[in-house]
């Protein structure tokens, strides 16, 4: 997982690899249906967007791809 940057409220950029983490899935059924499956959710995975909640104290957050994200809309 790359992890970002910030400095204050400011975002600036992604740094290496801070944190990993291991799954296991277990399917039965065709070779193809499984490939399929795997690539969606690495297709998911990797339309996550690192953002920032402004509140009592400023929160990194993960956000879907088209969610509202401040770092885009700023």
């Amino acid at each position: 997982m790359v992890g970002s940057a910030f400095v204050g409220e400011l975002f600036q950029g992604y740094i290496k690899v801070y944190q990993s983490h291991e799954c296991l899935i277990a399917f039965a059924g065709r070779t193809l249906t499984v490939r399929h499956l795997i690539s969606r959710i690495s297709g998911h995975l990797a339309e996550l967007r690192i953002d920032f909640e402004r509140s009592a104290k400023f929160k990194c957050v993960v956000r879907k791809s088209g969610a509202q994200n401040n770092l885009i809309s700023n």
